[in-house]
């Protein structure tokens, strides 16, 4: 089954603390939206993303919308999600190198701090 079988992208995502004194409620919304068929090249700070077209691979942005007193809708923050890297001479590391691109038909194992 090809990786955009999803739709052209899709998320899921739930409440979160929001210290910003703009945040109504001191809420904000964390999403992590995948988007099928592409990698993600930038994930821009108001909340939207640049992606290269890339059959059966799939790239993530994560990025958290805040309400103001006024209701407008802002991101709070966005990010492309890494993987970890450890080398043989330091601790986990995120690199901007790791990107994370996933294959059609990869299975993520949890990192649990020890090979």
């Amino acid at each position: 089954m090809p990786v955009s079988s999803v739709g052209p992208t899709f998320w899921w995502g739930g409440t979160v603390t929001d210290p910003n004194q703009h945040a109504l409620f001191g809420q904000g919304f964390l999403e992590v939206q995948f988007y099928p068929d592409s990698i993600v090249s930038n994930c821009t700070p108001d909340g939207g993303f640049s992606v290269t077209q890339a059959p059966n691979k799939f790239s993530v942005c994560s990025p958290v919308w805040q309400l103001s007193p006024n209701f407008a809708e802002t991101a709070a923050f966005n990010a492309e999600l890494f993987w970890p890297v450890r080398d043989d001479h330091a601790e986990q590391q995120v690199r901007p190198d790791a990107a994370r691109v996933r294959q059609a038909a990869d299975r993520q194992r949890p990192w649990l701090g020890h090979s």
